[in-house]
């Protein structure tokens, strides 16, 4: 009888539950319907730009605080009183004018806000016009950008058109290769960058031909002008290879991306770094091998380590010319051809990608020899060669130099490029390469003569390479170096900063428009910053650099002091993080091993207390 009635109390306290829940799930379900609604009313609005089927662009749609915001992006020069529309509803007025799909229109012929009406509802539209500037569109061949924004190696085909001054003047080329580029810019922002290649050589907007271009978003940089100061000075150096870069407003499947530079890549080639092709010269010799059959592998000799993934067989000339990139040892697994010096120097070959175990083992041979000269006080290695006997000093200096001026954070890491030319044994220090956290746009380090105090940099944020000196810290341990960059500076500095200022002012009007359309797309909570900034720090930059080069003695001893000071912080930091790690380790090991006694205890009375019970009931 109890059975029963517990049995019935339970059936009764379900149903009652469901009765209660029932209109909480009727509602959410209809909150879910009403949500589909909302999401299904969107303004589907296609605007065709120029008479060809590339050059379009839809309504950019977006939240803010909470609102669904509508814009559109026109780019310079097209003929905003003759454009094509298209849309997917049965009719579309336009401040009251309706439009059907299809016609040419005048009705976003000027900027500002304007009211467009559907069979879905009112959408407030704001439109927006570059000026100045080339127009890019870029079609995937997936006709999205998904699956290179999930994998930025992934590669897709398409096409590329560019417009200028309302002209086309690139009409879908083809593409052979799109994909994602970038290491932190790439991770940490919405905006990307992107490597194209085309399938034979072309010269865009007045540059050299070549088949591999990249688009560079310049996305932390609120100014976008960092780099093209940087660039724009380099041509006063003298550096062997400068980017050269033109800005335009880029647009993929119709979705304007913002403001981006199409420049140079980094590369070696005839308009490039004019130097002999080590990679073609492996395909030469290799002619049935291609990366997919890339498979890295490791080797050591004297205590430097390096990988390699290419074929097996070698050209009969292995002396150059090579591409090198520095950068972190903790990126060592991931590129298909590198080594790491005994010092600890990390150098990625960027050329050939997919270097022989011969290759590797002579540019990193090379390379050690000229780090042993560095490592030694008297400069000279074993084989009684000078470190300058090793490098074009000229490039070096002007390399070094121009990142001092501009203050770049990235002063003895990565986007560092060397290259060696054929039957030379002598590295060159070119292109420059990556300024968007320069100019105070990254503060980790003390506003000096940032080579000499550099090391900081390591120590707080605790790399692992922090352990050895850079290879900008065992140039600067020679006095000759500094003396050489203390001279060079005299003669430079001019026109340096001038050539820097003029290029802030005079691409800051020109982009004006381009960067208001670029703050509002991807939400720059101040716009765009004042180029007048950027002048100012360069003025300021100038005299203080000016001032330690005048006391450089002093300026050593401190840098040496901040640098003794700030080890001895990351140390005291890092055996802290140690020693709490340790503590939690031992902890944890005392908590189990403690439960694990007291189980075996209970069990132990439990077994005591089963054999008393048997003993009285025997």
């Amino acid at each position: 009888m109890k059975a029963k009635n517990c049995y019935q109390t339970i059936v009764s306290v379900f149903f009652l539950l469901v009765m209660l829940l029932h209109p909480i799930f009727v509602f959410a379900e209809s909150n879910t319907a009403e949500s589909k609604v909302k999401v299904d009313q969107r303004l589907h609005l296609r605007v065709q730009l120029f008479d060809i089927s590339d050059a379009y662009t839809y309504v950019h749609e977006f939240h803010d605080d909470g609102q669904m915001k509508y814009v559109l992006f026109f780019p310079a020069d097209c003929n905003r009183e003759r454009l094509h529309v298209f849309f997917d509803e049965a009719w579309l007025k336009v401040n009251g004018t309706e439009l059907s799909s299809g016609m040419i229109t005048s009705a976003f012929s000027k900027d500002g806000k304007v009211s467009i009406e559907t069979p879905l509802g009112l959408f407030p539209l704001i439109v927006m016009s570059s000026s100045n500037l080339p127009s890019l569109y870029m079609t995937t061949e997936s006709g999205a950008l998904d699956a290179i924004h999930a994998d930025k190696d992934h590669r897709e085909k398409g096409h590329l058109s560019i417009a200028v001054d309302g002209k086309i003047v690139l009409e879908k080329a083809a593409l052979s290769r799109i994909n994602g580029r970038g290491n932190s810019s790439w991770v940490y922002n919405e905006k990307k960058g992107y490597n194209i290649k085309f399938d034979k050589k072309i010269g865009l907007l007045g540059m050299k031909e070549a088949k591999k271009w990249a688009l560079i978003p310049n996305n932390m940089d609120d100014t976008l002008l960092r780099n093209a100061l940087a660039y724009t000075a380099a041509k006063k150096t003298r550096l062997p290879y400068t980017i050269n870069f033109e800005y335009v407003d880029l647009y993929i499947n119709g979705e304007y991306r913002g403001n981006y530079f199409v420049c140079e890549k980094v590369d070696i080639g005839k308009n490039r770094i004019a130097i002999k092709d080590l990679e073609k010269a492996n395909e030469k010799a290799n002619p049935l091998w291609n990366d997919s059959l890339a498979a890295k592998n490791y080797g050591s000799d004297n205590g430097t380590k390096y990988s390699w993934s290419g074929p097996t067989k070698d050209p009969n000339d292995i002396t150059g010319g090579y591409l090198l990139e520095y950068d972190f040892p903790e990126v060592f697994e991931s590129e298909p051809s590198a080594f790491i010096t005994k010092n600890g120097t990390y150098l990625t070959v960027r050329s050939p990608k997919y270097a022989t175990e011969n290759e590797v083992r002579y540019i990193s041979t090379l390379y050690e020899n000229f780090e042993s000269a560095l490592l030694a006080k008297n400069g000279k290695n074993k084989y009684g060669k000078y470190y300058t006997d090793y490098i074009d000093i000229d490039s070096f200096v002007d390399a070094l130099l121009l990142r001092e001026c501009t203050g770049n954070v990235d002063i003895g890491h990565s986007s560092w490029f060397v290259f060696l030319p054929e039957n030379s044994e002598r590295f060159y220090m070119a292109p420059i390469w990556d300024f968007d956290l320069s100019m105070e746009n990254a503060s980790l380090l003390p506003d000096c003569i940032r080579f000499l105090a550099e090391k900081q940099y390591d120590q707080k944020l605790l790399f692992s390479s922090a352990k050895e000196k850079t290879f900008i810290e065992l140039l600067c341990s020679h006095r000759d170096f500094l003396d050489m960059m203390a001279q060079r500076y005299t003669s430079l500095k001019d026109s340096l900063f001038e050539s820097m200022k003029q290029t802030a002012r005079a691409f800051s009007e020109s982009i004006h428009d381009s960067a208001s359309m670029n703050a509002m797309r991807w939400g720059f909570p101040n716009g765009m910053q004042d180029e007048e900034t950027l002048i100012s720090y360069l003025t300021a930059r100038e005299s203080k650099i000016e001032s330690d080069f005048s006391n450089l003695d002093y300026c050593i001893d401190a840098a040496v002091e901040d640098l003794e000071s700030g080890y001895e912080s990351g140390l005291t930091i890092r055996n802290t993080i140690i020693i709490v790690f340790c503590f939690m380790v031992v902890l944890l090991l005392c908590i189990i091993i403690a439960k694990v006694l007291m189980q075996k205890n209970n069990r132990s009375k439990k077994a005591q207390t089963r054999r008393r019970e048997s003993k009285k009931r025997k």
